[in-house]
């Protein structure tokens, strides 16, 4: 096969290969991008873990205050792209959120709790949110509230809680926006909650 130079490359089979520097230069940028992005270790991470801790503790203030699941809604998130039926579904949203309210606290520097009201507006149960780094954070649950919040008792309840909820795991949180918060599990579609209006 026939190897031909073109301006410090090489073209194989019509193919041309840039030269290696040109190749390395690019990969190294993309790779500085995405550590940055990902927060992957090594020494080029100074100052990286300080911006890290600095956005979690902004993090965590920024969640205080009740949020409604979007899927409460009707429409929301499947109308999205429907700028005017979206707007006027979310015109709604302060008739939602006396029960179907989330009311997300600090409870650390950078961890922070969502609680679930019963019916009755009885505490309920606190879902915890404990940072681990980056976007990361550590989801629990106390068990026996949950179950007795939905009337469930016994162990095989307990288990299906686990089987059928990603209540307990390792999920990211985004503050996309002050009135936009997007939790995200492993393995499945976020969950995007919008902010109830001021009382």
């Amino acid at each position: 096969m026939r190897l031909l130079s073109i301006t410090g490359g090489v073209a194989v089979a019509g193919l041309v290969f840039l030269p290696f520097p040109a190749i390395a230069q690019d990969l190294a940028a993309e790779f500085a991008a995405a550590a940055e992005i990902f927060a992957i270790p090594g020494d080029y991470r100074e100052g990286i873990a300080e911006v890290e801790m600095a956005e979690a503790l902004n993090r965590a203030k920024a969640t205080n205050g009740a949020w409604l699941p979007a899927d409460a809604l009707t429409g929301v998130p499947a109308n999205a792209q429907n700028l005017d039926i979206l707007t006027e579904t979310i015109g709604r949203i302060g008739d939602f959120c006396g029960n179907l309210r989330r009311v997300a606290s600090q409870t650390g520097p950078r961890s922070f709790e969502m609680r679930v009201f019963n019916k009755d507006g009885d505490t309920g149960f606190a879902v915890n949110y404990q940072f681990v780094g980056g976007r990361s954070y550590q989801r629990s649950v106390d068990e026996d509230a949950m179950l007795t919040r939905y009337g469930m008792t016994g162990e095989e309840a307990r288990i299906d809680m686990y089987a059928t909820s990603t209540i307990a795991g390792y999920v990211e949180v985004y503050l996309p926006s002050p009135n936009v918060l997007v939790i995200q599990p492993l393995g499945i579609g976020p969950e995007v909650y919008l902010r109830c209006p001021s009382e």
